[in-house]
């Protein structure tokens, strides 16, 4: 596990080296008379007995802090190679408990795997760590496949179980950081797949701070209103939820207002900065949704606005696939349609 997560979170390979080698003297000091003794200090003696042994301070400091974060108030590793192997001990305990099929119930969790799963999220988040969690859990899963040949498990509704349990404490981790319920279900919630939130956990809590923030100033306002409305009408079009780009899908020659022409301007501008897991083009398509802000609004209202559900079949078509453009990239940042007004 620690090899497979260094790699995939592009350590070098002195890096990736020392991090294999925390992982391998991390329990060593479990049999040593002191800790046997002594309990607490696991991990306290294997990096003072490796320290002695002429040890790298660096793998000695991952020894020590691998088993941080202890709980929520705990702090977290502090340098590369302790955070790898916290990660790696973390995978491990749900991927075995998970396969064992003993899973938390209510307020049982005897194995701690709820504390578990935060960890790795906390590390990821405060690292700034972008990890596929998916990729991770059917990876490990098919090794432990190969590892434990006479274990009866299902791969694929392991991981799916897995995958959502992940998805629940991320879910509470927003909340303990104060993000408002609504925001939390726009980027987290039943309208987004579980396997998209685990694909980058610290896009998702990038977005769901960049939301609260516009929230606190004042600036989600003005594009919800809109982005909801189109988003309520883009349910009625057959438009893919991933095509950003109007070109294919909306034919100007149909158009019988100025509003319509503006409202393309728009989604032109837009287009490029739709790019998800680019956190300098969430910022800039969110303003550019706030800035206009208006022009959305005069597609729907105003002396110069269109009826969208028209009776001519080829005119209502083309004013829901403009709508259902703009629905797909502001849902890049986030699903409007769950905010509160």
């Amino acid at each position: 596990l620690t090899k497979l997560l260094t790699k995939k979170l592009n350590f070098n390979q002195e890096d990736i080296d020392k991090s294999v080698k925390v992982a391998h003297f991390s329990k060593h000091d479990l049999v040593s008379n002191m800790v046997n003794e002594f309990p607490e200090l696991q991990g306290i003696m294997g990096s003072k007995y490796l320290l002695h042994e002429g040890e790298s301070r660096d793998v000695c400091l991952g020894v020590l802090e691998h088993y941080k974060p202890k709980g929520s108030t705990d702090s977290l590793p502090s340098n590369c190679l302790g955070n790898a192997v916290s990660l790696a001990e973390r995978f491990e305990l749900l991927l075995s408990i998970f396969v064992k099929g003993e899973r938390p119930t209510g307020s049982s969790d005897p194995y701690a795997l709820r504390r578990a799963a935060n960890g790795i999220i906390l590390i990821l988040w405060n690292e700034d760590w972008k990890l596929n969690i998916n990729e991770i859990i059917k990876d490990s899963l098919i090794y432990w496949h190969q590892l434990f040949p006479d274990l009866s498990f299902d791969i694929n509704s392991t991981s799916c179980e897995l995958v959502e349990f992940f998805r629940q404490r991320i879910v509470s981790l927003l909340e303990e950081k104060e993000i408002e319920f609504d925001i939390i279900q726009s980027i987290t919630g039943d309208t987004i797949s579980t396997a998209t939130i685990l694909d980058d956990p610290t896009d998702v809590n990038f977005r769901a701070s960049l939301l609260m923030n516009m929230r606190n100033n004042n600036t989600l306002n003005l594009l919800q209103a809109v982005v909801a409305r189109a988003s309520r009408l883009a349910a009625k079009s057959s438009v893919p939820i991933n095509v950003v780009d109007p070109f294919d899908f909306v034919d100007i020659s149909l158009f019988e207002k100025d509003c319509e022409t503006q409202m393309l301007n728009v989604l032109e501008k837009l287009k490029p900065l739709a790019t998800k897991g680019d956190r300098i083009k969430y910022k800039l398509l969110s303003d550019g949704l706030a800035s206009s802000a208006e022009i959305l609004s005069d597609f729907f209202d105003g002396e110069g606005s269109v009826m969208v559900m028209t009776d001519d079949i080829n005119l209502r078509t083309n004013r829901l696939n403009l709508l259902s453009i703009l629905r797909n990239q502001s849902f890049i940042i986030a699903d409007f349609s769950k905010l509160n007004n």
